[in-house]
């Protein structure tokens, strides 16, 4: 609703759902991460099928975005002063990353990027081990299989699923 000036009530539950909260979601994430306008109107155009949106739109959506969240934008320019003062910038779980590279727009965005989406894997892997420890004394016939991004895929007995996932969140 924010971005794109519309309301919710406007739109049917699944067109609401299908399309305007996922492009709700990439211009969100395209605001919070430095994505220029043409990038992410070339995502919203690819992910969503049949979505259709004029530069000018995506543009007023992130301007839209940049009045409501004054915070945010401040913590953007925070992190881009940092990186282009001391080239790293360390995680609230004390990662550190250096940018070794000359500063442009690109090292901006990977910056903008780094530590909420190293802080989440951090969070998710910290609880990935508590899990497995959790289970390797409880049964160890519950094992982690795998994670991928935000995802976590594990293995368990059928009779265990409704178990595994209540410890799991």
């Amino acid at each position: 609703e924010l971005a794109f000036g519309i309301l919710q009530s406007d739109y049917s539950r699944e067109e609401w759902r299908s399309v305007w909260r996922q492009a709700g979601k990439r211009v969100r994430h395209g605001f919070n991460y430095g994505m220029g306008v043409r990038t992410m109107r070339a995502q919203l155009l690819t992910d969503i099928p049949g979505f259709s949106l004029a530069e000018r739109e995506c543009t007023d959506a992130l301007h839209r975005l940049a009045i409501a969240c004054p915070l945010e934008e401040h913590r953007k320019a925070e992190i881009l002063m940092q990186v282009q003062t001391t080239r790293r910038m360390t995680t609230p779980f004390g990662r550190v990353i250096r940018y070794y590279q000359p500063w442009d727009s690109q090292i901006g965005k990977a910056a903008l990027a780094y530590r909420p989406q190293s802080t989440a894997g951090d969070i998710l892997n910290r609880g990935l081990v508590k899990f497995h420890a959790y289970w390797h004394e409880v049964d160890p016939q519950v094992k982690v299989m795998a994670t991928i991004h935000d995802a976590v895929k594990w293995s368990c007995p059928s009779h265990m699923v409704d178990t595994t996932l209540q410890i799991a969140l």
